[in-house]
């Protein structure tokens, strides 16, 4: 039997993992609690500089009208609907049980 002995600076496997997803949650959330965008995070002490504007692109050409659709076919009369069958009555339903007070 191999037992191992917990000395002072050992830690437990739970308690590594616990430390580590702390760690990993900080450095997740870091950029936004520090207020720093996706462009700013890169940077360092350097000052970034103005790009310049791109030139201003030409109107679009007119486009060309659409053909004229064709007119939709005349639709025949529907047929005459065959008159509802009548049902049964319903049964009525069995009265309730007076509550206990």
């Amino acid at each position: 039997m191999n037992k191992k002995i917990l000395t002072k600076g050992d830690i437990s496997r739970r308690k590594a993992l616990a430390k580590l997803g702390l760690g990993a949650s900080i450095v997740y959330a870091a950029p936004v609690l520090m207020g720093l965008t996706g462009a700013g995070a890169g940077s360092k002490d350097k000052k970034s500089k103005k790009s310049k504007s791109s030139k201003e692109s030409k109107p679009s050409k007119e486009s060309k009208p659409s053909k004229e659709s064709k007119p939709s076919k005349e639709s025949k009369p529907s047929k005459e609907s065959k008159p509802s069958k009548k049902s049964k009555p319903s049964k009525p339903s069995k009265p309730s049980k007076p509550s206990k007070p």
